[in-house]
């Protein structure tokens, strides 16, 4: 039997292409399916021994568990389409925010996960052995009928090339501001150095190629600076590297103690408009 893998959109692409890229799993343990088969063409070119097909069902024929990597308002089409060929304890894992496992259970009543995944945990075969194999935060959290080896299975796999987060049942109502924090950050701060290269292009002889560069590379040294890569817990040292930064009265202290009322105002409403 194969892990199935229903779904080649952005996240599903990333999640299989890291998986395969990483040998997490053999090329020969892996069915893809997808509604436009040839979609799976270069993946199929690149690693043929992997299973692709648009047929769901016979997917889940050939799967002892599923991906499913569809968006949200598709997943109960899906999970109705393959009903009829799932086991009792057949393992689902999904990455479909805004569904609880009381709304799943009317249509599958056995171990579901749920995997909220960022795209910042993109990895290739150049980072295989580098200190950035493992980027972003994979939030985790299993109904209760999840046996111990299958998180484990689910864990370990996104262990692989991110830090996961295992939300406890209990703990359920902070998944969305998980979400935004580590799902939609990526967004939040491509936005973010998008605006200031653009301002600051507008302000100066650089055009935004030139400014968008020196954002990204200076947010890249100042996540190093934020963290100890060296740890499986990442320690974030924000306070000590603002003091290294900021004089008193110099331009780095003029820009905090405007950006530090405004930044708080726009986080507070920011969650309260998403969550």
């Amino acid at each position: 039997m194969k892990t199935g893998f229903i779904g080649y959109g952005n996240i599903g692409e990333m999640i299989i292409k890291n998986i395969l890229s990483l040998n997490i799993l053999n090329e020969e343990e892996i069915i893809v399916s997808n509604r436009t088969i040839t979609k799976l063409d270069l993946l199929k070119e690149k690693y043929p021994k992997i299973t692709t097909t648009s047929d769901n069902k016979y997917l889940t024929r050939n799967s002892d568990k599923i991906f499913i990597f569809v968006k949200t308002p598709q997943f109960k089409e899906v999970m109705e389409e393959v009903n009829p060929y799932l086991s009792k304890n057949f393992h689902i894992i999904h990455v479909c925010a805004g569904l609880s496992f009381e709304d799943i259970a009317t249509i599958y009543d056995g171990p579901v996960s749920q995997v909220i995944p960022s795209i910042a945990s993109t990895t290739n075969e150049k980072l295989i052995d580098s200190n950035f194999r493992k980027k972003g935060v994979s939030l985790i959290v299993h109904n209760k009928k999840v046996n111990n080896h299958e998180k484990e299975f689910v864990e370990e796999l996104f262990n692989e090339f991110s830090y996961i987060e295992i939300i406890e049942k209990g703990n359920v109502d902070n998944l969305e501001l998980a979400t935004a924090l580590t799902s939609c950050g990526p967004a939040f701060i491509a936005l973010l150095v998008k605006k200031l290269s653009k301002i600051a292009s507008l302000k100066s002889k650089f055009d935004v190629g030139e400014t968008e560069d020196m954002v990204v590379k200076t947010l890249f040294g100042t996540s190093l600076l934020l963290s100890n890569l060296d740890e499986d817990k990442i320690d974030t040292n924000a306070d000590e590297t603002i003091e290294k930064v900021a004089t008193k009265k110099g331009i780095t202290q003029k820009g905090l103690d405007y950006l530090d009322p405004e930044i708080e105002r726009i986080a507070n409403e920011l969650f309260d408009k998403i969550i």
